[in-house]
């Protein structure tokens, strides 16, 4: 940050106010000081009427003067040397135009205008984390390595892009675009890369972490979740159960947790897709209460029961119009 940005921080006018404030009540109040204590000790001696020590002390408080008159001075003697000397000058007029600057009223404004900034660079965060949405090719290759050497129990192609689609991916925080950034969305949560949060990985807000660190976790995660809806599957006696009602369930459980895709097997065990669109229902209200994010869910729900229904993984997210849940 060059000093011309310093004089528009409030963080730092605020220091250099206090730095400011507390010169000026150094030069003012230790010169007094000395000439209160001085005059006090004078007219002690003088009471006394003992002539050297009366000398004495005439001697001590001239120099208690001299001393209060340079300590006040010496700000000024210290701003007029820098001024001689040309690069200390060009900081030094910085410095008193900074000083300047930081009155109350300013530094209030500028705290105002930061937090109107900090809103507004949140919300393109949140933007940007929405819409971001590009299929990571460390992904969907190990995807389709797996589908080809006939791994099973992996998340296929399809479910990784289909939850790709609707979770998005936080920036980058390189150009490469090998590094994802942590962000916080607006619920609460650490956020980086597909969704992946603080309570799975280790980051905090603003860390920057391998691409291919995150996806594995990402992938990890879902191929975890989806044995685990297969082995609710399993406990019952549903027998037209696919890996497209999987998929969808696995997304709910990614996005919600696993008692939500536990709710979903239940239901349509009990009474087929009625019982399983109730229990995408249960999972549509945000639970920092914002609206925006409350849609959100519905929409990724009614997607989800799409594809629970048809198999269908092109349900669309952000150009999706609900067709199941309002």
């Amino acid at each position: 940050m060059s000093m011309a940005e310093l004089c528009n921080d409030y963080h730092f006018l605020q220091a250099l106010r206090l730095t400011s404030l507390f010169i000026n009540i150094f030069k003012i109040c230790i010169p007094i000081l000395l000439i209160i204590l001085g005059s006090y000790n004078m007219f002690q001696v003088i009471i006394s009427s003992d002539q050297n020590a009366i000398k004495n002390q005439s001697l001590k408080f001239m120099r208690s003067v001299i001393s209060a008159v340079i300590i006040f001075l010496l700000p000024t003697v210290i701003k007029i040397a820098f001024s001689l000397v040309t690069d200390i000058a060009k900081i030094s007029n910085l410095v008193e135009f900074c000083t300047s600057n930081a009155t109350s009223a300013n530094i209030a404004h500028l705290k105002e205008l930061s937090k109107i900034r900090i809103e507004e660079e949140n919300k393109k965060v949140g933007t940007d984390y929405e819409v971001s949405y590009d299929k990571s090719k460390f992904i969907l290759a190990k995807a389709k390595a797996n589908e080809k050497n006939n791994i099973t129990t992996a998340g296929s192609s399809n479910l990784y892009s289909f939850l790709m689609n609707y979770e998005g991916h936080t920036p980058y925080c390189d150009s490469s675009n090998s590094t994802y950034q942590a962000v916080d969305i607006g619920d609460g949560a650490v956020t980086i890369g597909y969704g992946i949060t603080n309570h799975v990985i280790n980051v905090s807000l603003g860390e920057c972490i391998s691409t291919d660190t995150v996806d594995k976790y990402f992938m990890d995660n879902i191929d975890s979740l989806r044995n685990q809806v297969k082995e609710e599957v399993a406990k019952t006696n549903i027998s037209d159960w696919n890996d497209a009602k999987t998929d969808a369930t696995t997304s709910l459980a990614y996005n919600c947790g696993i008692s939500y895709a536990k709710k979903v097997v239940e239901g349509y065990a009990a009474s087929k897709n009625e019982g399983a669109l109730n229990a995408f229902k249960s999972c549509t209200h945000a639970s920092n209460g914002d609206s925006s994010f409350t849609e959100g869910l519905k929409t990724r729900r009614d997607g989800e029961y799409e594809l629970f229904i048809s198999g269908n993984y092109e349900t669309g997210f952000h150009e999706r119009q609900r067709k199941y849940i309002n």
